[in-house]
């Protein structure tokens, strides 16, 4: 199996999170040690603990809950209700079940 140390990266979690990490290497090439790191849609954040940022999901609720208010001036409440169920609501419960 062949890994891209590009698109590979390196998040510390533990009592020492924010000590640098030096000499890790794959296929004889540093991997970037980062703070926060996208892994199947949830920011996994360097911290004392298993934390997920939930600021990028909340930008994707407002961003879409945003461009369907600015068309819903004719909308009555339950339709506007089921889109934001159906297309804005997603964002916010997207790995919900495993961030606790």
């Amino acid at each position: 199996m062949k890994l891209n140390v590009k698109k590979s990266q390196l998040v510390r979690i533990g009592r020492s999170h924010n000590k640098a990490v030096h000499g890790v290497l794959l296929n004889g090439r540093p991997i970037a040690c980062v703070k926060e790191l996208k892994y199947l849609g949830l920011y996994i954040l360097s911290a004392k603990s298993f934390k997920v940022s939930l600021h990028h999901m909340r930008i994707r609720f407002f961003q879409c809950f945003n461009s369907i208010y600015a068309k819903s001036h004719s909308f009555s409440e339950p339709v506007m209700q089921h889109l934001v169920n159906v297309h804005c609501k997603p964002y916010l419960l997207y790995g919900a079940d495993v961030i606790n």
